[in-house]
């Protein structure tokens, strides 16, 4: 067995049909319990000192307070109409996050083990 696994991380609460998709993959420990692997996946996956999508040092030379070497395989960030790019919003309350094949999703306190294809086929749930 390996002693690590990944948590997919997909965004979907805020997002139209076409841009639901992978974020992230988060690697955690694979002998860890399910619950302390998502919390801790979706806890180092919040933009509070910095950016969690972006590397260890901000644009601006400032050290990145997110930044987290076990986040893996960021999807690439959008670049707005003034040439900049933009970190990937926080995971919120109806993303998921997918473990050894189950799918989760952020329910408003905790995780709700959920049908993957009927979570990522279904439209934004906030305006």
């Amino acid at each position: 067995m390996d002693k690590f696994t990944d948590i997919q991380i997909i965004h979907r609460a805020y997002e139209d049909l076409d841009e639901i998709g992978r974020v992230a993959n988060v690697r955690v420990y694979a002998d860890t319990d399910v619950e302390s692997n998502l919390e801790y996946a979706y806890k180092i996956t919040q933009n509070i000192h910095g950016s969690w999508s972006r590397d260890k040092y901000m644009p601006s030379g400032d050290l990145n307070g997110d930044y987290n070497p076990w986040i893996k395989e960021i999807k690439p960030l959008k670049v707005n109409s003034k040439g900049n790019e933009m970190g990937h919003r926080s995971t919120s309350e109806g993303d998921l996050l997918v473990l050894d094949g189950t799918t989760y999703k952020v329910a408003g306190f905790g995780f709700e083990e959920v049908n993957h294809n009927e979570w990522i086929n279904t439209p934004r749930i906030r305006d």
